[in-house]
């Protein structure tokens, strides 16, 4: 039975599985974010995992709502996004900023399933699950990866038909496109998948604590303007950030 999440100021660790929509078999990471993490550091988790560049747009979908990143820090707004892929407003039913939402505000029950998907062009779909709700023994200020399996395809490579193709043909060394492909795709291994080197760069993105704070005592925070730098030394307006 699902589990509903009742306290939401708990220390409280989700259980996340992805999986890469249409991939057989299936190309998938298992792993833990504190529950207070916003959107926007989940989207830089799953970067890593699943071994993308993060050079194109992305958004998360959760109960028919689009969120993505804003034009802080770098990033991109909604509307050049429609405007790049030609789109008008009326595709989307509700959009917000993912900067402004946390985790442990959308999803509240174990087995609960939302959408992620990475480049808008070739369009990777994917599916992530709340496997667990766990207590947070001790502070968990970074992502860890536990399992997964198999590569995530090149950037580029023309969506799914596109990866399959390509690894057809690099299977076969008598292919006529072997070469172009090879030199095109490089070092590329779909089988590859190195647990340890993914942790070591989960470690190197600090959650910011101050998001679980925030829950916790709000009234600390109340006098901070919302476009002075973030307390959590995120480099990021409060804003933006954690508030």
């Amino acid at each position: 039975m699902a589990k509903a999440l009742l306290n939401t100021t708990e220390k409280l660790i989700y259980q996340l599985k992805i999986v890469l929509d249409e991939t057989q078999p299936e190309i998938w990471r298992r792993f833990q974010v504190p529950a207070f993490i916003t959107l926007s550091d989940l989207h830089e988790i799953i970067q890593i995992i699943m071994g993308w560049e993060n050079c194109h747009h992305h958004q998360f979908v959760i109960k028919k709502t689009s969120y993505r990143s804003g034009q802080e820090n770098g990033h991109f707004s909604v509307d050049s996004i429609f405007s790049e892929l030609s789109l008008t407003r009326s595709s989307v039913h509700d959009e917000k900023d993912e900067n402004k939402y946390r985790a442990i505000d959308l999803i509240t029950k174990e087995k609960s399933a939302f959408q992620y998907e990475y480049d808008f062009g070739d369009s990777w779909q994917h599916t992530i699950i709340l496997e667990k709700i766990i207590p947070m023994e001790n502070e968990m200020t970074y992502a860890v990866c536990l399992e997964g399996e198999l590569a995530c395809p090149p950037e580029d490579c023309g969506s799914i038909p596109g990866y399959y193709n390509l690894i057809e043909i690099l299977k076969d060394k008598e292919h006529e496109e072997y070469e172009a492909k090879k030199d095109w795709a490089g070092d590329y291994d779909y089988n590859y998948f190195d647990l340890r080197q993914i942790n070591s760069e989960l470690r190197q993105i600090k959650i910011p604590y101050i998001a679980k704070d925030l829950l916790e005592n709000p009234d600390k925070y109340k006098n901070i303007d919302p476009y002075d730098p973030c307390p959590c030394g995120s480099g990021k307006k409060f804003k933006f950030c954690c508030k």
